[in-house]
């Protein structure tokens, strides 16, 4: 009789083994989620409704796409991936909107005030300027291939969601209408007193910058209003994913350029914003654009003006902007050269809506009209209406630390002119986010299309700097230095 001989299993490969089983699983539930990303349902009849509303099972597949190729499977424990998470709680609060006030407000100023804290540690806010840090070209457990087809999957969502969606927000047809004013030449910042006849209240269409109406120009000239605007959404969503690729590209090879512009096409809100051809993917393709072109004082006063003059948040950037590079000699030249630059291609954007507009209708009608708008779908308003029995304090308290809060958010982004941070891209996209963030803490008003605003940059930040290590060397002297 013969007895079959012992399969003895070495207890070194069974880690390999495990490994190996989950990286199959996981490949297998990537394979199944593209497929399944195209059939699922787009956003439904209502401004607030999402996914997460109605069908989690929904977002769930979303943010799993999102998460596969981001996570390290065999280092779970990284911080990165806490962080990742932290960026798809919003649809928590979202999931929530209209049900719970509270729990919905908690999902967003939580994640919000986590990630100002992290994208302020990233920069190294307060630390000697650091240039030395050694950085590890990993690649994605997936594969470039298996990211580009997701990118083209996911390209055809993005196509479908925004041209086909059937909701939509009053911001995209307003910059539609915005545009046609300025081809028609008719006066862009003003009381629109037909408009304002018909609706019975003022729409208050003209609240952004000139740029913004600038750049939807090619989209109300083919289509009309709501055509227009959903191309116009469509075209700076993709050519955000297309900038996240040449940045990546530039800093990291081409690896890390197709990793960001998945990133990007699969977050979760990108869709959203897309599905509601809203206009703040505009904002998202001209920050990257500037970081794109940072390098150059010259470039990067140019695209720091035209993300400013898209929704006027991003001029809170201009100090972090004008104050980029090592410190030299030559760095009062370089912050001569993005003043100069700045000034220049502001004259050039605000110029043409000034022809049939005065300086004081466009202040009012932009920036008057954002300072003095009332809180509105956010804490602020949470805290100001009052309700809290036998707390009548708590609305004169809200206000104060509303008002402290923007001095604080000022000050910090006037502080980053002198700060010492990290002076390279991972620096200045996560000072970048900070400042985004904060603004959007103290904001009266909320929306959940911002996120939109320091997404890209949070990704930079996260994708470029996790795979950062500690090497030591030894110096002339024959002490060990730590190069980072």
């Amino acid at each position: 009789m013969k007895i079959a001989p012992r399969v003895h299993v070495a207890a070194g490969s069974r880690p390999l083994i495990a490994g190996l089983t989950a990286s199959v699983a996981a490949r297998m539930s990537y394979v199944a989620l593209l497929i399944a990303a195209p059939l699922l349902p787009q956003i439904g009849n209502s401004y607030w409704t999402y996914p997460a509303v109605s069908h989690a099972w929904v977002l769930i597949p979303l943010c799993v796409l999102f998460l596969l190729p981001l996570v390290d499977i065999h280092r779970l424990r990284r911080s990165s991936h806490l962080d990742l998470l932290v960026l798809l709680s919003f649809g928590v609060a979202l999931g929530s909107w209209g049900h719970s006030s509270s729990l919905s407000l908690l999902f967003v100023y939580a994640p919000l005030t986590y990630l100002l804290v992290r994208m302020a540690s990233l920069a190294r806010l307060g630390r000697a300027p650091r240039t030395d840090v050694s950085i590890a070209r990993s690649s994605p457990w997936l594969g470039s291939s298996w990211l580009l087809a997701g990118i083209v999957v996911l390209v055809a969502v993005h196509v479908s969601w925004t041209l086909g969606g059937q909701v939509g927000t009053d911001v995209g047809p307003a910059s539609v209408h915005g545009a046609l004013r300025l081809v028609h030449g008719a006066p862009v910042y003003g009381i629109d007193h037909a408009a304002t006849a018909k609706l019975g209240y003022d729409p208050h269409e003209d609240a952004y910058g000139p740029a913004l109406y600038e750049s939807y120009i090619p989209f109300a000239s083919i289509a009309g209003t709501n055509a227009g605007a959903r191309l116009a959404a469509l075209f700076f969503d993709l050519l955000s994913a297309v900038l996240l690729f040449a940045i990546g590209h530039q800093v990291r090879g081409p690896t890390m350029g197709v990793t960001l512009a998945y990133a990007w096409l699969a977050f979760p809100f990108t869709l959203y914003s897309g599905g509601l051809a809203a206009n703040d993917s505009i904002v998202a393709a001209a920050l990257l654009g500037t970081l794109l072109v940072a390098a150059s004082p010259a470039r990067r006063g140019v695209m720091t003006a035209l993300a400013a003059w898209t929704k006027l948040s991003p001029l809170a950037l201009v100090p972090l902007m004008i104050s980029h590079g090592p410190p030299a000699s030559g760095r009062r030249r370089a912050m001569l050269v993005f003043a100069v630059a700045f000034a220049l291609a502001t004259a050039v954007v605000v110029a043409p809506t000034l022809l049939h507009s005065s300086l004081s209708a466009f202040a009012t009608r932009t920036f008057g009209y954002q300072l003095g708008r009332a809180p509105e779908f956010s804490i602020w308003r949470r805290l100001s209406v009052g309700g809290f029995p036998g707390a009548s304090w708590i609305t004169p308290a809200s206000q104060i630390a509303h008002g402290l809060t923007i001095a604080l958010t000022g000050g910090f982004a006037l502080a980053l002119l002198r700060v010492p941070r990290r002076q390279d891209l991972v620096g200045l996209a996560s000072a970048s986010a900070a400042v985004l963030i904060a603004l959007q803490l103290c904001d009266g008003y909320y929306s959940f299309t911002y996120i939109l605003w320091f997404a890209p940059l949070v990704l930079l930040a996260l994708l470029l700097s996790r795979d950062e290590r500690q090497e030591t060397t030894v110096s002339a002297l024959g002490r060990p230095v730590r190069t980072s």
